[in-house]
């Protein structure tokens, strides 16, 4: 059963539609920890009137790039896109270019799947022309169904594009209230306790949103408005999944300086390295805590404590907001200073999380360790 499940949702994850989407906000991120440095120590700020509109024509034009590559289409296509962004910021003027970037980017997976679908079954009836001819009118084929597409699009805005902007805000909403966030959080330690890579699964998903509430952070930040969204991806990456996804430091902690096993003390030693920048792979599958009946309680229950009370220091405003993208390799102490835009207090409150982890985390180790001690004298 939990193969096909894996099969299943590798089907899902691999549809191009989906890898383009991953492959441009993952080539979006240095820009964003760019973007977040500049900001940080305040330079180029004759700039930051520009940044919406940069953001939002680098999206869409990122994923056009993305899936014509996976899908051999005419590169030319790519003008196209940036013509329909550029249409959509014009006619759009009722609603702020921020609003209108993920409502667009889905009205733009939408148009580029429409060209490729139309395209090939346009193309199956070109083939009573000479080679030459029949190879033009292949390349000619997408650009004017690319052309028809944007005047139909444009045209009908009105009716759907409010309607995406609603659904957008609906989705962002609840990913931020205090139940989008554990649900976040049980979904991706679920799928961690069913060996799928939890992190994957659901931020190829979720990251979209995570990203552009962190933009609508950044810009609040910059004009010096209140900070609306909490749930943004900052909020996991530095005060909740501390040592990984299941916030694993704290167990690695103990195993590396507790630990009366052999092997726990063994894993220890080897994972706390790679622990402090937030890689737990070797914990979870080493440990393992993938159907341990030890480990897995805390591997969800740590989270579930540490996103309620981060949420709270957060809505009480003790704890910035994340407002930047900090690079993932930081520790989470550095990497929660960055994000939340230079406060010291954030160190402090990761450090206080990692002993609460530490805390949730030990008696289920000290009983694993004492089964593995007998396992191992026996």
């Amino acid at each position: 059963m939990s193969e096909q499940i894996n099969d299943y949702i590798n089907k899902i994850i691999n549809l191009d539609f989906i890898q383009a989407l991953k492959m441009t906000f993952v080539h979006m991120t240095l820009c964003f920890v760019v973007l977040g440095i500049i900001v940080f120590f305040q330079w180029f700020s004759i700039f930051y009137p520009y940044i919406e509109c940069i953001y939002f024509l680098m999206i869409q034009m990122m994923y056009a790039f993305q899936y014509i590559q996976r899908k051999k289409l005419n590169p030319v296509l790519m003008l196209f896109s940036v013509l329909l962004s550029m249409l959509f910021i014009y006619y759009g003027k009722q609603y702020s270019i921020l609003t209108l970037t993920l409502p667009v980017l889905f009205v733009h997976m939408i148009y580029l799947a429409m060209i490729h679908r139309m395209s090939l079954y346009l193309e199956k009836k070109i083939h009573f022309f000479i080679e030459p001819i029949e190879a033009y009118f292949k390349q000619l084929v997408p650009v004017f169904i690319a052309a028809l597409l944007i005047m139909g699009l444009i045209y009908c805005q009105n009716i759907y594009i409010g309607l995406f902007i609603s659904c957008v805000q609906l989705c962002l909403s609840f990913l931020t209230s205090i139940i989008g966030i554990l649900l976040i959080v049980v979904l991706t330690c679920g799928f961690w306790l069913s060996g799928i890579h939890g992190v994957a699964m659901v931020g190829i998903l979720a990251r979209p949103f995570w990203t552009q509430m962190l933009m609508v952070n950044l810009i609040c930040y910059i004009n010096h408005q209140a900070i609306p969204y909490i749930g943004v991806e900052g909020f996991y990456q530095w005060f909740v999944w501390i040592g990984g996804s299941g916030a694993t430091l704290g167990l690695v902690l103990l195993c590396r300086f507790f630990a009366k096993s052999h092997h726990l003390r063994q894993m220890g030693h080897q994972t706390l390295q790679s622990g402090l920048i937030n890689i737990n792979e070797p914990v979870i599958f080493g440990a393992p805590i993938v159907q341990n009946r030890y480990l897995r309680i805390p591997f969800l229950v740590a989270p579930i404590v540490m996103s309620l009370c981060t949420y709270i220091m957060m809505a009480y405003h003790y704890i910035n907001i994340p407002v930047m993208l900090a690079p993932w390799v930081l520790p989470s102490v550095f990497g929660g200073f960055w994000a939340t835009g230079g406060q010291i207090f954030s160190i402090l409150y990761i450090i206080g999380m990692i002993i609460v982890s530490l805390i949730i985390y030990l008696p289920f180790f000290i009983c694993y360790d004492r089964q593995l001690v007998k396992e191992e004298n026996a």
